[in-house]
């Protein structure tokens, strides 16, 4: 009886918000619309969601992993993608490569950055080096390692490691023939290929796109037994179950391969469109104007993870403002009970 009163007290005073303890956004359903269109859509309501909210703690700075501790986590919808504010731009292609042992290798000349490493790294090398070798990270630490650098043929790095740059050097190849072939493309981050006539052909996919995959042999290790069907004599297996991008990337690395970068090397290429090893990162310009050389930027929740995916302008997705992320519950916000339930609850009592 005490429940019922106290919430009906709470619907009378806050109105219609209230709802279980959680915020009831200011657009009932989710528009859809193209970037230009969206940002008038919030132009009054605080703008689209800011960028800043979302900030990766992992070397990949478009993945966000235990999404559900973001405040805006309640309000995305599951696999629909929403604007954020801001425009962005690309660095090159690049993969996984292998992991050094911190203890064992000392590259000549290192660069050091705040933040967004593995861009302003894959920029630097790829400028440097003319998009034909390698890069290394560790921590904020980049190193921009030459194409004939000899790597260690047996693992130096935990299966655990692989992707942990504050525990080995994190090392990524350069992929020429990829940014060659996709140069020119302002969507996605991530990348597939599909079988065509006159081969396998590229395209810019969404890294949380799910589709099948191929591990390869590692250039410190080779695929263990359990990695099925084989293909090429042991040297790729296929990975049939649909996944995405990271999910992928991780179970090649637990078969001791890597996700294959580039389809060429195989020659027994199934008839599907696979999910490669290859992507980019991309710099943020929270300020910038649209042009037709940048990208805007989207994030999508799936599973308790962000994917945050530079695509163009022009696509349609999701909209959210900043305002709908105020909490307006009245009684219980999202991070517990708020002053004036209290406050209300002495009333009552008193009353």
């Amino acid at each position: 009886m005490f429940k019922f009163q106290f919430l009906i007290m709470c619907a009378l005073v806050f109105g219609p918000n209230y709802a279980g303890g959680k915020s009831a956004p200011v657009f009932e359903s989710v528009h859809v619309l193209n970037y230009t269109d969206a940002n008038l859509k919030c132009q009054d309501h605080g703008g689209l969601l800011d960028m800043n909210l979302f900030r990766s703690s992992s070397l990949f700075s478009g993945i966000i992993e235990n999404a559900h501790e973001l405040k805006p986590y309640l309000l995305l919808k599951e696999n629909v993608p929403v604007w954020v504010s801001g425009l962005a731009t690309s660095g090159p292609y690049i993969a996984p490569y292998t992991c050094l042992s911190l203890d064992k290798h000392n590259f000549a000349e290192n660069v050091t950055f705040d933040s967004n490493i593995l861009y302003e790294c894959s920029v630097e090398c790829a400028r440097k080096l003319r998009n034909i070798g390698f890069i290394g990270i560790t921590g904020n630490t980049c190193s921009c390692i030459f194409e004939s650098y000899r790597f260690p043929d047996n693992p130096e790095c935990e299966e655990s490691d692989f992707l942990d740059s504050n525990k080995g050097i994190i090392v990524f190849i350069l992929l020429q023939r990829i940014s060659s072939a996709l140069s020119n493309s302002l969507d996605f981050n991530c990348v597939s290929a599909s079988k065509e006539i006159g081969g396998p052909q590229y395209h810019a996919t969404k890294c949380l796109s799910k589709l099948s995959g191929i591990c390869s042999n590692r250039k410190d290790s080779s695929l263990s037994s359990e990695c099925i069907p084989k293909l090429n004599d042991g040297e790729f297996c296929f990975l049939e179950e649909n996944a995405t991008f990271i999910e992928h990337i991780k179970t090649c690395v637990k078969y001791g391969g890597a996700l294959l970068s580039v389809t060429s090397d195989v020659t027994e290429f199934r008839n599907s469109t696979v999910m490669l090893g290859s992507f980019r990162e991309f710099k943020a310009i929270e300020d910038g104007e649209e042009n037709k050389d940048m990208s805007c930027v989207s994030i999508t929740k799936s599973n308790e993870i962000f994917y945050l995916e530079k695509e163009r302008c022009s696509n349609v997705n999701g909209v959210i403002c900043m305002d709908d992320t105020l909490d307006k519950s009245g009684c219980v916000s999202n991070n517990g009970v708020k002053t004036y339930l209290l406050i209300i609850l002495l009333w009552y009592l008193l009353w």
